[in-house]
């Protein structure tokens, strides 16, 4: 039903743009008609004064250059932002690549002091490596390492 009226009135309002007809906007109820000529019995006419009138014209062509101007501007920035989230992502694959890196050495320094701290029967020398242990864990904390 709704297609079928789209279709009526796109119909009736090109062959009224032809003329220049004035609309007549109807209400019966809730519903409104709009229509070229008197409303039908039942309906009410609100047609504001002096009447509008409907024309249907194609697009100048500078209208259609400005129109590609606009979706070509449109179409850059978009590749243009694209561009620039690619790269962002790259920045901070190689970010978390670093970090990831980082705490891998840290891993292994925290290895090398435990099996350092198990050999050693010096006592002030466990007490550094075990200094040692604690500030290396700090940078992991730092560094956002999981265990």
């Amino acid at each position: 039903m709704l297609p079928q009226l789209l279709l009526w009135l796109l119909g009736l309002s090109a062959g009224a743009a032809a003329q220049g007809a004035v609309a007549t906007k109807c209400r019966d109820g809730a519903r409104i008609l709009y229509q070229f000529g008197p409303c039908p019995p039942g309906h009410v006419e609100i047609t504001t004064a002096p009447g509008g009138t409907l024309s249907v014209l194609g697009k100048s062509p500078a209208q259609r250059a400005q129109e590609e101007a606009f979706l070509a501007e449109r179409e850059r920035q978009q590749r243009q932002e694209q561009a620039w989230l690619a790269q962002q992502s790259r920045s901070l694959e190689l970010a978390e690549q670093r970090r990831h890196e980082a705490c891998q050495r840290l891993a292994r320094r925290l290895r090398d002091h435990d099996a350092a701290a198990q050999r050693t029967r010096n006592a002030e020398r466990r007490e550094a490596l075990q200094r040692g242990r604690r500030a290396l864990q700090e940078a992991q904390r730092r560094q956002d390492c999981r265990p």
